[in-house]
């Protein structure tokens, strides 16, 4: 997103488009994150398929489903701050940290299907496709802290799910709240399904009279 068309502006930590300077909109940007989202749990339930069938091995297994959600969650990172030019130790140190999380959850799915105790059916694949929408999350949860960081101050949720969660639901409904009252997206009854954004503002009356 952030190549030779697109820049990133710090101050309002949104795209612009440098032909016409116009801000891209953020529905946009995040639309590319639900594709990367739905392509890699797309890949990650045909990777547990061919584990059933006998196509690949519990080694390979393992080790392509922790690259494809590797791969995610860096993809997700680098929209949410605005390109690799824009990363530095201290963001690629969290970026680690949000991976190492997903592979202990990516592990303890292995260990159970090794274990048993994920039967190697239907709801195996789609448990598998769950790691790869957790995508979402780290884009999400990086636009939070880099919005704060940047001075704004308040944050709201927007639903765009056909059907949403009671957590989501609630979320919605308080309106506009200072950043860091909502529950973060990934954390609540949807978990990694959930597709809700949060949209920022200093000026909330302002964003209502603008809408």
């Amino acid at each position: 997103m952030a190549g030779d068309y697109f820049g990133y502006d710090r101050n309002s930590q949104r795209y612009r488009d440098l032909s016409t300077g116009r801000f891209v909109s953020e529905r946009s940007v995040r639309d590319g994150v639900d594709r990367v989202a739905d392509l890699t749990a797309r890949r990650l339930g045909d990777l547990s398929a061919r584990f059933r069938s006998g196509d690949l091995t519990a080694s390979a297994w393992q080790s392509e489903m922790l690259a494809a959600i590797k791969e995610a969650h860096v993809a997700s990172a680098l929209a949410a701050y605005g390109g690799r030019d824009a990363m530095t130790p201290e963001r690629w140190g969290f970026v680690g940290y949000q991976i190492r999380v997903q592979y202990q959850y990516a592990r303890q799915f292995a260990a159970d299907v090794m274990s048993g105790r994920q039967r190697q059916n239907g709801r195996m694949d789609a448990r598998a496709r769950m790691y790869g929408q957790a995508a979402r999350s780290t884009y999400e949860n990086i636009r939070r802290r880099e919005s704060g960081t940047a001075g704004l101050r308040y944050e709201r949720n927007v639903l765009h799910a056909s059907e949403s969660c009671g957590g989501c639901l609630n979320a919605s409904e308080q309106g506009w709240v200072p950043i860091g009252t909502l529950p973060p997206v990934g954390s609540r009854t949807c978990r990694g399904n959930c597709r809700c954004t949060l949209a920022y503002a200093n000026n909330p009356q302002a964003e209502l009279e603008a809408a």
